[in-house]
């Protein structure tokens, strides 16, 4: 016999941050135990949620749109995962949060290790889920056939831009609103075992065409390594 449990009511919000961009979010919940939940590469709050209507009501939780996804602003491009942080450091601090559980999905989980690592006075825990690495993701260039050469890096953004699979047919499929070629790489990459009911699928399909960050997101990624060792294209800058 199954258990009931009630589901909460998601309010909607957005916040001005500091730099000119403004931050949309997601918020159920009314206790002092505070959880932020962060999105990963082509996603958004949205994703987040079948979770946050079933976290107990003695947790206060909020999901936001990282800059440049979702329904957050994008009028600033940046080249790093440490401007994130800064964004959602600003986050926290505008809406007057004190000490709060980071939960980081995917690139979610580097902007949430590295703001740990920054303002570790803020963090009470740090939870993540299927997280890019501590070395970030590194790319390799790509010969005449579109295949990896193996430790070869792109030495610029303008250089990654012209990547056929990670950028140019990915910024295709989320230009185009190609549903069919985006539920295939969903499909590979994340619902290879157990897929959503139809109609929440098509949502979370919708909401990965309101990303407008692919290049900056992917060049952050290269960029990011917070370990003490080189990850072949960039130092490590030993925050861990």
């Amino acid at each position: 016999m199954g258990v009931d449990i009630a589901m909460n009511e998601i309010k909607f919000g957005t916040i001005d941050l500091c730099n000119g961009e403004t931050y949309f979010y997601r918020e159920v919940g009314e206790g002092d135990n505070i959880l932020l939940f962060i999105h990963g590469n082509l996603s958004s709050s949205k994703h987040w949620e079948q979770i946050i209507k079933r976290i107990p009501k003695k947790y206060k939780a909020y999901a936001l749109d990282l800059r440049g996804m979702g329904e957050s602003s994008y009028n600033n491009r940046f080249d790093s995962i440490k401007e994130l942080v800064d964004d959602v450091r600003d986050f926290i601090s505008k809406l007057n949060m004190k000490r709060v559980t980071l939960i980081g999905w995917s690139t979610g989980g580097a902007v949430a290790m590295e703001l740990a690592a920054d303002y570790p006075e803020i963090v009470e825990k740090l939870v993540l889920v299927s997280p890019a690495s501590v070395k970030g993701y590194p790319i390799y260039k790509k010969d005449a056939q579109n295949m990896p050469i193996i430790g070869k890096y792109y030495d610029s953004k303008s250089d990654l831009a012209m990547d056929l699979s990670q950028i140019i047919y990915t910024q295709d499929v989320i230009t185009n609103k190609d549903v069919k070629a985006m539920k295939q790489i969903w499909d590979m990459l994340i619902y290879n075992i157990k897929k959503p009911i139809e109609k929440e699928y098509a949502e979370y399909i919708d909401a990965t065409f309101t990303q407008r960050n692919l290049l900056d997101l992917l060049w952050g990624l290269t960029r990011f390594n917070i370990s003490d060792v080189s990850n072949g294209q960039t130092d490590g800058n030993s925050k861990t």
